[in-house]
């Protein structure tokens, strides 16, 4: 049994091209930096400190209660608990 590899297709010169232009436009249309750009809008900045600031509580729990139904209409019942406890500073 013999195994042929093919050579790999080479993009043409405009693929190329049109891959850098492509390449291009993203790099300039980035920002470089999101917090440097935040910084010069205080709104942003105090918008930033209160969602990191904000309480997080210490102890969570929850219920889920699923109810699957199939295409006969026979259905199943699953459920979940969840608890959570949170030790010290974050």
């Amino acid at each position: 049994m013999r195994f042929s590899a093919k050579p790999a297709n080479k993009p043409s010169a405009m693929e190329s091209l049109s891959l850098l232009a492509l390449l291009l436009a993203l790099l300039l249309a980035a920002p470089e930096n999101l917090e440097a750009q935040a910084a010069f809008d205080p709104e942003a900045r105090e918008l930033m400190a209160r969602v990191y600031d904000r309480p997080d509580g210490n102890d969570r729990s929850s219920k889920l209660t699923l109810t699957l139904t199939n295409r006969r209409g026979a259905t199943r019942v699953r459920s979940v608990e969840s608890l959570s406890k949170d030790y010290g500073q974050d």
